[in-house]
């Protein structure tokens, strides 16, 4: 059995804490701060870049779907609900360890009513940590169509909860099924995904626009799911996969000032087969799709948070040199 094969089977005996494993030459972290945030056993661990957890976050609610603020004092997070979309959001303050539930949305529910669900998912706090921009949805499992609902917005300091007013048509329906909003850096724009096809809306929410990738790239057969956005790669550009395979496609770059695609790998300078299955990236990390859990890798540095894929979840946290990585005419 080869060194990675080995630290992987490793990760799925201790699933609790993450195992580094060292695919190149180890060399050291570049600072001792958390880099990665992961849940897995409605635990919430905080990493560094090698894969040591510098926190453990274990409130009395385990912690599914979560965002954690840029100060990582607050988690917004959903309880895990295997076969699930989602599910009602929990505000937790981290040091003092206090929960309360989020209000629900004003468009799917109303204070007045108890029973009605709330299904809430994706959420991500934005650059300066006063707001979080989440998916609202009609149900909790079902068809993309019978998951139609818009974007919202929590804004943390009053827990006031609104919607997005771009991702909902003249009509009052939402435009689709909207899932995966990402924040721009500059936390102007929001990016996200919709039944196949992405967008961008400003964060005022007054203009939706479609990401306009190639025809020859938006494949829209029976086992495709057209196209994915991964996130941002600086403000003027946008990270995506677009294939028949979500888990092995390479990540692409689509400029928004030119309207061009082009690979991520050459753009980035990486291999190609570092870029598949792309779920995130900041700085010198990226964090990819593994059968056994989540694979974070940077120079140097592989590792694997591992846990049961429905229920575990990993964000790369914010880097300081995020810059540095980013192509001229991406920033």
């Amino acid at each position: 059995m080869n060194r990675v094969a080995t630290c992987a089977a490793a990760v799925l005996v201790f699933a609790a804490v993450a195992m580094p494993c060292n695919g190149q030459t180890q060399t050291a972290p570049a600072a001792d701060r958390p880099a990665v945030a992961y849940s897995t056993a409605g635990v919430l661990y905080l990493a560094t870049e090698s894969g040591r957890v510098v926190r453990k976050i274990e409130p009395e609610l385990p912690i599914g779907d979560f965002a954690i603020s840029p100060d990582l004092r607050t988690v917004v997070f959903t309880v895990p609900h295997p076969g699930e979309s989602g599910g009602l959001f929990v505000i937790l303050d981290v040091a003092s360890g206090a929960m309360e539930p989020m209000k629900p949305d004003p468009y799917f529910n109303d204070d007045s009513v108890a029973d009605l669900a709330q299904f809430y998912s994706d959420p991500e706090f934005s650059p300066d940590g006063k707001r979080v921009v989440f998916a609202t949805h009609a149900y909790g499992e079902g068809n993309e169509l019978q998951l139609s609902g818009p974007l919202a917005f929590l804004n943390v300091e009053t827990r006031e909860v609104s919607i997005l007013g771009s991702t909902v048509a003249s009509d009052g329906l939402p435009f689709g099924y909207m899932r995966d909003p990402h924040w721009s850096p500059d936390g102007k724009q929001i990016l996200g995904t919709m039944e196949g096809h992405s967008f961008v809306t400003d964060a005022g929410g007054e203009k939706l626009t479609e990401v306009m990738i190639p025809d020859s790239e938006l494949i829209q057969s029976a086992d495709s799911y057209g196209m994915y956005a991964i996130g941002w790669l600086g403000a003027g550009c946008v990270l995506y996969q677009a294939g028949e395979q979500p888990e092995l496609d390479p990540a692409r770059i689509f400029r928004l000032s030119t309207q061009e695609a082009s690979s991520a790998a050459a753009m980035l300078r990486l291999p190609e087969a570092s870029l598949r299955g792309l779920r995130g990236l900041s700085g010198r990390l990226r964090v990819r799709s593994d059968p056994a859990g989540y694979r974070v890798e940077g120079p140097g540095i592989n590792w694997l948070t591992g846990g049961d894929r429905e229920i575990t979840f990993a964000h790369l946290l914010p880097q300081r040199d995020a810059g540095a990585a980013v192509p001229a005419d991406c920033r």
